[in-house]
C-alpha cells in the first residue's frame, strides 16, 4: 500500500539570483534541493475533504551559501466537488505556513499564504488549475518581510501514460527585493534597504520596493515507472518597479531565468 510520501531531489540554475538589472550586480548560481513530503486526505462528506501536506527540505547554493536554507512547511486545503461527474470542477480554500532557516540571518523567519483554488478537467488529457493567494513572509530584516497578492494558472497535457507537458503563468502585485551595490536608482525607488549578509565582501545591499512580477513556466514530466518520474522546466521571471524616476536610462525590468531538473519518487 502506498504511504503517500514523496521525495524530490533536483538541481536549478538561476542566471540572476540577485534580481539585478544588468552589469556586475547580476550574479548567477546553481542550487541543489531535497524535499520530503507526506500527504493525508480526510473525507468530510461525499463531496468534500481536507487535504493536509507536510514538507521538510533544504536547498544548497554553490557560490552564495548565504542563500542556502532549511524549511518546514504545513499546508491544509479544504476541497469541494459537487458531484463525481468527470467534468465537475473542484474548488478549494487553502492555507500554508513555512518556517525557514537561512545561512543569512536577515532572511530567517516564516511565511504565510492563503487563498482559493480551482481545478477543472477538460478532457482525459487536459487539466486546468487556477489560484489566487495572499503571501506574507516575515523575516529578520524588514527588507525580506514582504507581502504580495498573486493570481496563477496552469494547464497540463498528458501524452499517454508516460509524459505530461505543462504551461503556467503567474502575476504578483506587491513587494519586490533586488540586490546590488548602492546606486542612486535603488535608493530612489526603495522603501527600505539593508546591507546583505548573503554575499561576501559586504558590498551588496538589498532593496525592497513596490511593483509587479510576471512568471512564465514551461516544463515536461517524464514517467520512469509507476511511482517515479523526472521533471524538466524553464521559468522566466520579469519584475517591474512601480516607481521609475524620469532620468533613468537603464532597462525598466529585472529579468531572471531558471532551468531545473528534478527527480520525483512516491512511496
Amino acid at each position: 500500500e502506498p504511504i503517500d510520501v514523496q521525495v524530490e531531489a533536483g538541481a536549478v540554475h538561476d542566471d540572476n539570483v540577485t534580481r539585478a538589472k544588468n552589469g556586475p550586480d547580476r550574479r548567477g548560481d546553481h542550487s541543489y534541493a531535497l524535499n520530503v513530503s507526506k500527504s493525508m486526505a480526510q473525507p468530510l462528506s461525499a463531496n468534500a475533504r481536507v487535504l493536509m501536506i507536510g514538507t521538510l527540505g533544504g536547498e544548497k547554493f554553490r557560490r552564495f551559501n548565504g542563500l542556502s536554507r532549511l524549511a518546514a512547511t504545513a499546508e491544509a486545503e479544504y476541497q469541494y466537488r459537487a458531484s463525481s461527474e468527470f467534468d465537475e470542477p473542484t474548488f478549494g480554500v487553502f492555507a500554508r505556513l513555512s518556517a525557514e532557516g537561512f545561512e543569512s540571518e536577515l532572511r530567517d523567519g516564516y511565511r504565510f499564504s492563503a487563498g482559493l483554488s480551482y481545478r477543472q478537467p477538460l478532457t482525459d488529457r487536459i487539466n486546468l488549475f487556477a489560484a489566487v493567494s495572499h503571501n506574507r513572509p516575515h523575516a529578520g530584516s524588514r527588507v525580506f518581510s514582504t507581502r504580495d497578492n498573486s493570481i496563477r494558472g496552469n494547464v497540463d497535457y498528458a501524452f499517454g501514460d508516460n509524459g505530461i507537458l505543462y504551461l503556467g503563468a503567474e502575476y504578483r502585485k506587491g513587494d519586490i527585493v533586488s540586490t546590488g551595490r548602492p546606486s542612486l536608482e535603488n535608493v530612489t525607488i526603495a522603501d527600505v534597504l539593508v546591507q546583505d549578509d548573503a554575499y561576501p565582501g559586504g558590498q551588496f545591499f538589498s532593496y525592497r520596493f513596490r511593483g509587479s512580477t510576471v512568471l512564465m513556466t514551461m516544463g515536461y514530466n517524464l514517467a520512469l515507472g509507476p511511482r517515479d518520474s523526472i521533471d524538466f522546466s524553464w521559468r522566466h521571471i520579469r519584475s517591474t518597479p512601480g516607481l521609475r524616476p524620469g532620468w533613468l536610462t537603464t532597462p525598466r525590468s529585472y529579468i531572471a531565468n531558471q532551468l531545473s531538473a528534478v527527480y520525483l519518487m512516491r512511496f
